[in-house]
């Protein structure tokens, strides 16, 4: 049996891997700036724009259905693991 990645996927992990590298991973401290900033204005569950915004990038390069699950993760390690990030 040939347990090897199929072309398709490989495309679509270099292509995920050049996206978080450029937008997503760089973006991790603006998102923790918004977070901070709507649990002080009292919004603390509101939209954060930044992720909005990547996730408008994400749907222009054709990545949203995957992006989803990784700013999900990104999101949850923010806040959970290993130290969570006091707002």
């Amino acid at each position: 049996m040939d347990f090897n990645y199929s072309p398709r996927t490989i495309e679509l992990q270099n292509r995920l891997r050049a996206f978080m590298d450029e937008n997503v991973y760089p973006a991790e401290t603006a998102v923790l700036d918004e977070l901070r900033a709507n649990a002080a204005a009292g919004k603390r569950w509101a939209p954060v724009q930044v992720i909005e915004r990547l996730k408008s990038k994400a749907r222009d390069a054709g990545l949203q259905v995957v992006m989803d699950a990784c700013m999900r993760a990104t999101h949850r390690r923010l806040m959970i693991g290993p130290k969570p990030i006091v707002l």
